[in-house]
This record gives structure tokens, C-alpha cells and sequence, in this order.
């Protein structure tokens, strides 16, 4: 089923969730992971608090050849999964 939007409820509450990863083409077997909801504020202030500064940010989308191949990975291209940030130790 197709989506026009994306529905964020309780943005604030801080939670972990199981993810199921399914036996595909790309997958030898099942397996569960983990998952974590934070804030944007959260990541930044752990990292502030140790002395770290952002220097790049990175929200990844799927490429075209990946949706090709795995059509589930359409929803990739609307919102993100996930998040990259880098950062810097600041000496003073």
C-alpha cells in the first residue's frame, strides 16, 4: 500500500523497538535487532556534553538501483531511516 504521508506520534517519547529482518535474496536467515527513537536534540547534547562538535549530518536515501531491485525500500526515499553524524573532539 502506497502512503502520501508520514504519521509521527509522540516524537518526544524516547523508546527502543525490535526490528524482524526477514529470510530474503540478500538475507541467509531471519534475525532481530534492535532499534532506538531519539531526538535530534538528544544526539546533539550527548555529543556537546563530551566535548564533540558536528561537522556533518546525513540523512541517507535509497538510490534508484536498490529500489529497483528491492521495491521495499521505496519508503527510504521519503523519509529516512536513519541517520549519520559526524563529529569532531574540540581541544581548547
Amino acid at each position: 500500500e502506497e502512503y502520501l504521508y508520514c504519521q509521527v506520534e509522540d516524537y518526544f517519547q524516547r523508546h527502543s523497538f525490535a526490528v524482524e529482518w526477514k529470510k530474503s535474496d540478500r538475507l541467509p536467515s531471519r534475525f532481530v535487532t534492535t532499534s532506538f527513537h531519539r531526538t535530534l536534540s538528544d544526539y546533539v547534547n550527548a555529543l556537546t556534553k563530551y566535548g564533540l562538535a558536528v561537522t556533518r549530518l546525513d540523512e541517507p536515501q535509497a538510490i534508484e538501483e536498490g529500489v529497483r531491485l528491492h521495491p521495499s525500500l521505496e519508503k527510504c526515499c521519503r523519509v529516512p531511516e536513519s541517520l549519520i553524524i559526524e563529529a569532531t573532539k574540540v581541544v581548547r
